[in-house]
């Protein structure tokens, strides 16, 4: 929404650095946007700003992007000047899945990635497609996506790995299993390639720290010595963590449609990647 340093929504990119920096100060596993960075901007100012979150998520190392797979109507020739026109780093940062048949992911045939700018310098990508029931209801997500050779994480699995470090994807019929670098497995329950989502109770969602804008940029200006100010969130709220910034405000239109009403999207990465993480599963009972 409105915030006095960054206006109104969409911020401007350069607005993101000192909210970035101060994240980053607290030493995060990992950053994960659930905003998309697809236009070029079209401002001189606009364009300083894309090259400057550009080389921020270069020089900070722990920032993932968003990128989205759609799949839509198209000719031959189209789908073959998408694929061609598709950055080597995108390939470069793709994920290895063993017997990716098994779970039956879904073809996608167009792949939109951030500006240059930020592409080309990321070391991290993620993917925030929405593909709800045929409802429209968010019960199931899919954890990997692919298009053409690219497969990518979804941003809750992207999490998950900057916490407990994945060392090896297997497809399984009825389930994806996950070796960690410790040399554990876990073994995520999926129908038909997708994790049945595991909802919290009110009380509990709102066990998942949540921390405005507002409160980062104080935050940031009480540690540069903005007089009056005062510190609101310790940079070592962050340590360790997967940190998903996103947007909540209704103009922003990112609210999905749940079981329990709308959450805003971020909401349900949070959910998605906290199921991963504590292991709380739901598995459908046997026909019988």
């Amino acid at each position: 929404g409105n915030n006095r340093e960054f206006g109104r929504w969409p911020w401007k990119r350069s607005s993101y650095a000192p909210l970035l920096d101060m994240v980053a100060s607290g030493g995060p596993n990992l950053i994960l946007f659930d905003i998309m960075f697809f236009e070029i901007s079209n401002t001189q100012e606009g364009l300083a700003g894309d090259v400057a979150l550009g080389e921020i998520t270069e020089r900070m190392g722990v920032v993932s992007h968003s990128v989205q797979f759609r799949k839509d109507d198209l000719r031959q020739e189209e789908e073959k000047a998408i694929l061609e026109s598709i950055p080597n780093q995108l390939r470069n940062l793709s994920t290895t899945l063993e017997n990716p048949e098994k779970l039956n992911l879904k073809k996608y045939n167009i792949l939109q990635y951030p500006i240059d700018d930020i592409t080309l310098r990321a070391n991290h990508l993620h993917s925030v497609t929405y593909d709800p029931d045929a409802d429209g209801v968010a019960r199931r997500i899919s954890l990997l996506f692919q298009y053409d050779t690219i497969l990518l994480p979804s941003l809750s699995l992207k999490g998950f790995d900057a916490v407990k470090k994945i060392q090896s994807l297997k497809g399984r019929t009825n389930d994806l299993e996950i070796k960690l670098q410790d040399g554990s497995v876990n073994y995520v329950p999926l129908e038909n390639g997708k994790m049945r989502l595991h909802y919290y109770s009110r009380s509990e969602m709102e066990n998942i720290p949540r921390y405005s804008v507002a409160q980062v940029i104080e935050s940031y200006q009480f540690l540069a010595g903005v007089p009056n100010t005062t510190l609101k969130i310790d940079p070592s709220s962050f340590t360790g963590k997967a940190i998903i910034i996103g947007t909540s405000a209704a103009a922003t239109h990112d609210d999905k449609v749940t079981p329990y009403g709308n959450r805003p999207g971020f909401l349900l990465h949070a959910v998605a990647m906290s199921n991963l993480l504590e292991k709380h599963f739901l598995h459908l009972s046997p026909g019988w």
